[in-house]
């Protein structure tokens, strides 16, 4: 054989570049968030050698211009092992990859064999490809601040950039893809909340933002004196996943432009009823210099310098002031909440107040006309705005006195304490002398009476507060009256409206007349699926009202079912505990209360009566939520579901099917009691009695006859129906039967029936009893004239002398008959054997007492008298002082002698039961035996006299008859007893 050895000529070689695939590299595919130290598996080189030429060296190369490769990846060789035969080379990640640094990296694997002095190698491309993460947020370049401010004109026209926003990502694709938008608040919880000053809310914000350009332009006008400025939250997010976003802060200042004219109100002093022009006043021909005309309040919707205004008058007809010295001067009285105020005032020439007098009242009526300017103080332009007021002179006798109103409206909240100083309303002139007064405006109008007016100043109040549900609207009319001591000149009217709303002070309630009737339930019949008169949709009871004097939701009620309770129709016969309830659905809104089909099954009148539901109101109170708790009644109605039932004194057997003509069980054979006419032993009576559970007619009942066919056959088999000459049936249950039409020795037969007086349906129960007319006649000829006669068919011929007792549970009684002298009630028959049986019990107990007595008493005399019989004496045991107390009274317990003479102390004693020591029984394993040669040291032979025994079979027998009688003190005997004869001296217990 010839062996071939192996030499290193085999360089190592990457089968992947051999592959028809082979890209020129191989590709490994890292995130940029790999763990350091994370190893990704490379290809293994294969050597064709065997042995140690086979083995392998590795080594990791990088590309020529990247000398930082070794700071990034390196490499591990795992040995091989019995699952893998090759090495395993991995490339193991030593610093964090950046792919916004770095997207890919060039290496080489080389695999070269062990021969260091020509080692032959081989190498494979390795391309390493970073992967991009979301790992970078936006940045947003401009503005370049997180907080960034702009000012823009109001007067900027709709669609106006105002500012474009830029932002960048590093990551790539969609992760680098950037979107700009205004967060609604409940959009994230980590970033701060969209913050909007002045009214608007996210969707009336006058700008549009693009997201993609993050363009923001003006989508509605501005206006800077309303919201003069604006705060935003712009949110850039990219679109990788997870999102990352950056918040910037915009705030927009709004600029005023001066586009706003001054705006001027007048508020006359006077009164003018012939003109709702507030431009048109008058002026009272007597006017002093200081007397004011009306009041101007000028505003200007623009800001700073823009909204500063600057009135000044001027006359254009100045008649008033050559014929009468009158003139008209207007005086600035500074600003008030955003207004400049000017007053116009009466300036008086003295001197030419004497031509009043010459102004004749009938002439046409004189005018001045005056021109009121106002101009801002606006750049690079003012705006002016202007009125003209026409002042018309009047003497004072046409002067009307008003109030600065001619209505007032007033919404107040109900209370039940006072209010005070609700309202003073002004008259258009001072006047010294006037008094206020209320009056009704139509005489409807009852309710001013809580309004109350201070007569001097005109202050309104309700001293005793005011109620909503009792007046919900006051409507008043306020009265100014001048006067003069003690006439009144002028006066002025004006109409108070006061409005009271609602708090919520009342709580809800059912309405009496419900709480009073409660709701009506019948009862579920159990016999209606006989009929298919079932209804399977749940069953509307009724529909709870409720009322609350309050309004709106204070008055809004809602229903809360929260106990169920039952009433039982026979609370004395009736577990209430046991008793199922059924599940009421009470809907909250509606109140309407119902009950499921499966629930209804549960309710039976002849259980429930009555269902008491404890119902909470609540209502629908914002601040307050007020409720009460109501009980309401949901009586139960009848329904004939239930048949007349026989007495079960009467019932011989309970059937068990139905009968076969009609609702309720077959015929059942009943017991019936005869009592026997006074007038005729020819002439029965009885009374059939029944009961029926159901209500009124319900449970009313008659009785009746039933014919030969609606008797079971095997019942008429051997017998005779009862003629009808020979009985009387009455609808009460009497029954009356005439022997004298009747054959002595055949057998007879009644049906009978018990029928209820339903409207609905009409149920019924029947029997059948048998009469033997001979049984009848030998009671009577041995003179037994109470009895009975099983309704058995096999006890026909049992006679009774007994007389059946009226059932607790008839609903009829029976009737009155008239028994012989010698037949005693039942009542009295069982009153009589009580009381005998509680005597007898009584005598029993006492003598039993009395024999307990008298034999414990002579257990404890034979038990003194015999305290030695039966001793096992310990031997050569002395008792110097002769006494030792007793210990126990167990069945061998420790007693102590006092006789004198006895000179051995501790014996053990068993006392003796009172039997007669003679007796053979008595002679049992309970007998103490005495050893041999025991000593008896108490000198017992005299009168004492011991008595051998020798045991056999367990039993003691007496050697005695034999005439062994030892007087020894020392006795060799087997058993012992002692003669009970009182010993020397005295024993205690």
């Amino acid at each position: 054989m010839i062996e071939i050895k192996d030499i290193d000529d085999n360089p190592p070689r990457f089968l992947q570049s051999f592959s028809s695939i082979w890209s020129g590299s191989y590709k490994v595919r890292l995130l940029e968030n790999v763990p350091i130290g994370s190893q990704h598996l490379l290809p293994s080189a294969y050597d064709a050698d065997i042995d140690s030429n086979a083995k392998v060296r590795y080594q990791l190369l990088g590309d020529s211009s990247d000398v930082n490769y070794e700071k990034m990846f390196t490499i591990k060789v795992k040995e091989p092992s019995q699952a893998n035969t090759e090495d395993s080379v991995y490339l193991t990640v030593q610093q964090k990859l950046d792919y916004e640094l770095k997207k890919e990296y060039f290496l080489r694997l080389e695999a070269c064999g062990l021969t260091y002095v020509l080692p032959q190698c081989s190498s494979l491309p390795v391309r390493v490809l970073i992967q991009d993460v979301n790992d970078n947020a936006p940045n947003i370049v401009y503005p370049s601040k997180n907080i960034h401010e702009i000012t823009v004109s109001e007067a900027s026209p709709i669609g106006t950039l105002l500012i474009k926003l830029e932002a960048e990502d590093a990551d790539s694709n969609e992760a680098g893809r950037v979107t700009f938008s205004i967060p609604h608040p409940t959009d994230s919880n980590t970033l701060t909340d969209t913050i909007v000053k002045g009214n608007h809310t996210n969707h009336s914000l006058p700008f549009r933002l693009d997201p993609d350009t993050g363009e923001i332009r003006l989508s509605s006008s501005l206006s800077a004196s309303n919201i003069p400025k604006y705060t935003l939250n712009i949110l850039a997010s990219d679109n990788g996943e997870p999102s990352l976003s950056t918040l910037l802060q915009l705030r927009i200042n709004v600029a005023d432009t001066n586009d706003h004219a001054p705006e001027i109100r007048i508020k006359r002093i006077g009164c003018n009823p012939q003109s709702s022009d507030l431009t048109k006043m008058t002026v009272l021909s007597n006017a002093e210099t200081g007397t004011h005309v009306c009041l101007l309040m000028v505003s200007d919707a623009d800001l700073h310098q823009n909204g500063h205004v600057k009135c000044q008058s001027e006359t254009i007809d100045d008649e008033l002031q050559q014929r009468f010295g009158i003139g008209f001067s207007l005086l600035s009285n500074g600003r008030v909440s955003g207004h400049a105020l000017y007053t116009l005032q009466v300036t008086r020439d003295l001197s030419l107040s004497a031509r009043l007098s010459e102004t004749s009242t009938g002439g046409p009526a004189l005018f001045t006309t005056l021109v009121v300017t106002c101009k801002d103080h606006g750049e690079p332009y003012a705006l002016t705005s202007s009125v003209s007021l026409k002042i018309r002179l009047v003497h004072q006798k046409d002067y009307q006195l008003c109030f600065e109103h001619q209505q007032y409206r007033l919404e107040i909240e109900e209370s039940d304490g006072s209010r005070f100083n609700l309202l003073r309303p002004q008259l258009q002139e001072l006047v010294d002398h006037v008094r206020f007064e209320l009056k009704p405006i139509e005489k409807m109008d009852g309710n001013c009476e809580q309004l109350h007016v201070d007569e001097d100043t005109g202050e309104l109040s309700f001293p005793s507060g005011t109620d909503r549900e009792h007046n919900e609207y006051i409507r008043c009319l306020l009265v100014a009256s001048e006067f003069d001591e003690k006439t009144i000149t002028r006066s002025a009217t004006t109409e108070i409206h006061i409005n009271v709303t609602d708090t919520n002070d009342n709580i809800p309630n059912i309405i009496p007349s419900l709480l009073l009737t409660g709701f009506s339930l019948t009862e579920w019949d159990s016999l209606a699926d006989l009929y298919g008169e079932q209804s399977e949709s749940s069953i509307h009871i009724g529909t709870i009202v409720a009322e609350d004097l309050d309004a709106a939701e204070n008055g809004t009620v809602r229903f809360h079912l929260k106990e169920v309770t039952a009433q039982a129709t026979h609370p004395k016969s009736l577990f209430m505990s046991e008793l199922r309830l059924p599940h009421f659905q009470l809907d909250s809104s509606t109140g309407q209360l119902t009950l499921p089909p499966d629930e209804h099954k549960r309710v039976d009148r002849e259980q429930t009566s009555d269902f008491e539901l404890r119902v909470m109101l609540e209502d629908c109170g914002t601040v307050v939520k007020q409720s009460n708790m109501q009980t309401l009644k949901v009586h139960v109605d009848d329904v004939n579901d239930n048949p007349p039932k026989w007495d079960p004194q009467l019932v011989a057997s309970v059937p068990t099917t139905l009968n076969h003509y009609g609702l309720g069980p077959s015929p059942v054979p009943l017991r019936i009691h005869w009592t026997v006419s006074q007038e005729s032993l020819d002439e029965l009576s009885a009374h059939l009695r029944a009961f029926d559970p159901d209500q009124e007619e319900n449970g009313q009942f008659s009785f009746f006859s039933l014919e030969q066919e609606h008797l079971p056959k095997s019942v008429l088999i051997g017998r005779t129906m009862l003629p009808k000459k020979a009985y009387q049936l009455n609808e009460n249950g009497t029954v009356q039967v005439w022997t004298s039409n009747l054959v002595r020795d055949q057998e007879y037969i009644l049906g009978v029936g018990v029928r209820d007086h339903g409207q609905v349906r009409r149920l019924q129960s029947t029997g059948y009893f048998y009469f033997n007319p001979g049984l009848y006649r030998e009671s009577v000829d041995t003179h037994i004239v109470k009895y009975s006669f099983s309704s058995f068919p096999n006890d026909v011929k049992q006679l009774l002398t007994t007389r059946s007792t009226d059932s607790p549970h008839s609903s009829t009684a029976s009737a009155t008959t008239h028994s012989p002298w010698f037949s005693l009630p039942v009542s009295t028959f069982k009153l009589v054997i009580s009381s005998l049986l509680c005597f007898g019990v009584t005598v029993i107990f006492v003598g039993g007492m009395i024999v307990y007595v008298i034999s414990r008493k002579r257990v404890i005399q034979n038990t003194e008298e015999n305290i030695l019989n039966h001793q096992n004496l310990k031997g050569n045991t002395e008792n110097p002082d002769g006494q030792e107390q007793v210990t126990s009274e167990s069945l061998v317990s420790h007693y102590t002698s006092t006789d004198p003479y006895n000179i051995y102390g501790t014996v053990n004693f068993i006392p003796q039961t009172g039997l007669n020591v003679y007796y053979p029984d008595y002679h049992s394993a309970q007998l103490s035996r005495l050893r041999n040669h025991t000593e008896n040291p108490s000198f017992m032979e005299d009168p004492l006299d011991h008595h051998g025994f020798q045991i056999s079979n367990g039993q003691c027998y007496s050697l005695a008859s034999a005439g062994l009688m030892t007087h020894d003190k020392h006795n060799n005997i087997t058993c012992s007893y002692i003669n009970p004869v009182r010993p020397y001296g005295s024993f205690f217990k």
